[in-house]
């Protein structure tokens, strides 16, 4: 019987058979055991290079519908949070849904805050819209 190093017992050898330990079994690996061989004939491409870009995010299927729903609401005062660990794509997902959601939507009036002398507490909005313009021509004759 072939004995193998354990590092962490210098001293000690692993037998390469299956062994109870603990209640688990433990054995040696072979470099076959390690992977597995996918037959590339399954693909209709050589490299993923050759695919076009995912459209779309794969998986979190109940974050995305949350998402959805959470943008199609009409309603004000509501807010999204999004949680994830850094790096796993939460800006860019949103970023997406939003433009998605914007394509269709009509464009908002820009809005601009002047400050009220009379009211310093309260700044004069401003909107680009046409109404926004008339009332703003009375704010500033008053």
């Amino acid at each position: 019987m072939m004995n193998v190093h354990a590092p962490e017992n210098p001293g000690m050898s692993v037998s390469p058979s299956p062994t109870h330990k603990e209640g688990c079994m433990a054995r040696v690996l072979s470099s076959d055991d390690l992977h597995k061989r996918c037959d590339e004939g399954l693909f209709g491409f050589r490299t993923t290079d050759e695919l076009p870009p995912l459209d779309g995010i794969i998986g979190q299927e109940r974050a995305l519908d949350s998402i959805d729903f959470g943008l199609n609401l009409s309603s004000t005062g509501f807010n999204i949070y999004v949680l994830g660990e850094s790096g796993t794509g939460k800006t860019s997902a949103i970023r997406s849904f939003i433009s998605k959601k914007a394509e269709g939507e009509k464009v908002p009036p820009d809005w601009c805050y002047v400050h009220n002398f009379r009211d310093p507490a309260e700044p004069s909005p401003f909107s680009s819209s046409r109404a926004g313009e008339q009332r703003s021509r009375r704010t500033w004759r008053n």
